[in-house]
């Protein structure tokens, strides 16, 4: 079908996992005539959505609206002619269906796996317009495979679709490039550059005060909770993990949600509260919680979840170190 087509266009070409991952050698360069095709097809595709960037993804993030959309606006508009240009103008539209939020949010992660195009997504003045809406709206849709496709978008922008038990990339040539690089073409370093930059708006605003709150239901505490802690746990985020686990605001909302009567929930939290307590570098402010806690988070983590235990053994080392780190836990004067 035509989503399937589109995606092809834009991945096939890709050295990582399209068409040219495997293929066969035989030119001086190692790329033979066929998967030199893939690849000019992917480059082509990638360059006519940069210059039809507003046009082609305006239609691609609202189509994740199931529920009924208003128009997409930037505040204050365009800040550049190029960028005025590449602009789609924004219409209401009727909502989408299921069947064609999935195909959006398969074209949508298509597009984004080019760095070029991943950059313009995650620009600030696109935020708003492309990504604000996955964490306000999409993320909370009642259809169950839509919010679970807007979730794997999600998780997409904030760790550049990296593999959180991956190795970081190896160093540039030259030993001058830095993940900031504007010419990188890393996914996870435009991910975690673009958490650092709007780390307030997207942990603080979003995470934290709406979707992480008590008062927030339970598919969006599930799904925040889930996406935090692979955001953590991604190498190429350290930086916002370390800013994240310094703050006792933070601990206490992590903490809060131990509370929380759904068992799918306390247990990833605890993936969360096991980076604070591990962490070798932890605040004043944070080793003070912990201590003051210690008894009751010793005995509460004790017994959770131990009928887990017997079948998942990673879950049964983490809590025996991260109890045994409690222990000894002690406050500097």
């Amino acid at each position: 079908d035509f989503a399937f087509m589109v995606c092809f266009m834009l991945v096939c070409g890709l050295r990582d996992d399209g068409m040219m991952a495997g293929g066969t050698s035989t030119g001086a360069d190692g790329i033979d005539e066929t998967y030199r095709f893939y690849e000019d097809l992917s480059a082509n595709m990638d360059q006519y959505v940069l210059e039809n960037y507003g046009a082609i993804m305006d239609p691609v993030v609202r189509g994740h609206d199931v529920v009924g959309a208003g128009p997409l606006s930037v505040p204050g508009g365009p800040t550049d002619d190029a960028t005025r240009r590449r602009a789609a103008p924004s219409k209401p539209i009727q909502k989408s269906t299921p069947d064609v939020a999935l195909h959006c949010g398969a074209i949508l992660r298509a597009v984004i796996r080019h760095p070029k195009l991943f950059r313009l997504f995650l620009s600030d003045d696109n935020v708003p317009r492309y990504v604000l809406p996955f964490l306000d709206k999409y993320v909370h849709q009642p259809n169950f495979e839509v919010q679970g496709d807007a979730l794997e978008s999600m998780k997409f922008f904030f760790t550049g679709g990296i593999n959180p038990a991956a190795p970081p990339p190896p160093p540039k040539q030259g030993g001058n490039a830095t993940a900031n690089d504007e010419e990188s073409t890393n996914t996870g370093d435009i991910a975690s550059e673009f958490l650092q930059r709007q780390y307030d708006l997207i942990v603080e605003d979003r995470l934290n005060h709406k979707l992480l709150s008590p008062k927030a239901s339970y598919v969006a505490k599930r799904a925040s909770i889930q996406l935090l802690s692979t955001v953590l746990l991604t190498r190429s985020n350290y930086a916002v993990m370390m800013k994240y686990v310094a703050s006792r605001h933070n601990l206490r909302t992590i903490m809060l949600l131990h509370r929380d009567p759904s068992g799918h929930i306390t247990f990833d939290a605890f993936h969360v509260l096991k980076i604070f307590v591990a962490n070798p570098q932890k605040t004043r402010e944070v080793t003070r919680i912990l201590v003051d806690n210690r008894i009751k988070l010793i005995k509460y983590l004790d017994g959770l979840h131990k009928d887990r235990e017997s079948s998942d053994i990673q879950f049964r080392d983490e809590k025996k170190l991260v109890i045994s780190t409690l222990e000894g836990l002690e406050l500097d004067a």
